[in-house]
């Protein structure tokens, strides 16, 4: 159905604007071939998505079109990398590309409200639920987008949904659960929170239900929390979003940088954003944590000036695991940015 729309939008002369996916683009582009592509604006949004290399569907599809039509294209990406290390475009298809670099710190100096952007680590021994209780970690006073492990990583309990479950305790006591699929929940200080669950996908209807309540949310007092896996990252636009907490280590920059962009839009609700990744404390001496930490926080930082980098790696064999420890403040390995002079102090 949306291959047909593509292809019949292309045959109407008259036909000016046309939004899809990247997944519509290539299928429709199988059937119509390059033709059809002539005095045409095509505007690619995520452009990391392609690749130089001879797999990438939409690489090649990119390249047919910038060497047998006439059409141009405007490449758009919050991130000009790509997690696997791979160039987005060869170098003599750069150069046919006027570069316009506009970074995250331009972006937020531009901002009415939003002026400043913390990027920290807090690390956790035994299993990272405990780590929840501390509002430094989670602060539920702020509207978080939570992003539990991904199901095959060494944070993982393997069982996601029992991990928004247990997440769910954490934050309060569960009252009921709305029409629109969102639950209400008691916080400690009798306050009701909203929370959406992002993560469940054995339930399509529940899942349309939810997708369909944030995408008409207007107000801050609309949603307090988003639990998610992989969804809500790429694309996903939550306004009033204060905060990121990602629990595991990313070693995708690309994937980071996207994170960051969720709680980053400009909105009246906040001055301040905050990145938190939550990670188990790995088995290393304070001095080489503090090593790995800035090494990490400086790829970041560069991530977001959209330069190239390549994902240092934190140390990562965890302590064994047992009971959970209370943060202490020199366990915390905290950076914060101070978007409108960027100044960027690591620690020493």
């Amino acid at each position: 159905m949306k291959t047909r729309t593509f292809m019949e939008f292309m045959n109407d002369p008259d036909a000016e604007v046309l939004l899809c996916t990247h997944s519509t683009l290539r299928f429709a582009y199988d059937k119509i071939g390059n033709e059809k592509f002539n005095d045409c604006l095509l505007a690619i949004d995520e452009f990391h998505h392609v690749s130089a290399e001879a797999d990438s569907k939409l690489g090649e599809l990119i390249r047919a079109i910038m060497s047998e039509t006439n059409a141009q294209i405007l490449a758009m990406t919050g991130s000009y990398f790509r997690g696997d290390c791979a160039a987005v475009l060869s170098p003599s298809d750069e150069r046919r590309f006027e570069k316009v670099t506009y970074n995250y710190y331009e972006q937020l100096n531009g901002y009415e409200y939003l002026k400043s952007l913390g990027i920290g680590f807090h690390f956790y021994n035994g299993v990272y639920l405990n780590a929840l209780q501390d509002p430094q970690v989670l602060d539920l006073n702020k509207k978080t987008i939570i992003y539990i492990p991904n199901v095959n990583s060494s944070e993982s309990t393997k069982e996601k949904l029992m991990e928004v479950d247990q997440i769910l305790e954490c934050i309060g006591t569960y009252l009921f659960a709305d029409d629109n699929g969102v639950y209400h929940i008691k916080s400690n200080d009798g306050r009701e929170l909203k929370v959406a669950d992002l993560v469940n996908d054995t339930d399509y209807e529940q899942r349309e239900k939810i997708m369909s309540y944030l995408r008409k949310v207007k107000t801050p007092d609309d949603i307090d929390i988003i639990i998610a896996l992989g969804m809500a990252k790429e694309g996903f636009d939550w306004p009033f979003c204060e905060a990121t907490l990602t629990i595991g280590y990313r070693g995708s920059l690309t994937e980071i940088v996207q994170i960051i962009g969720r709680c980053t839009r400009d909105s009246y609700n906040k001055t301040h954003a905050q990145f938190t990744n939550l990670v188990a404390e790995p088995n290393a001496n304070r001095e080489e944590i503090v090593e790995s930490v800035n090494n990490i926080l400086k790829a970041i930082s560069a991530s977001l000036l959209m330069e190239e980098v390549i994902a240092p790696n934190i140390i990562s064999s965890p302590k064994s695991l047992h009971p959970v420890i209370p943060l202490k403040l020199e366990q915390q390995m905290m950076m914060e940015v101070a978007i409108q002079y960027l100044s960027m102090d690591f620690m020493a």
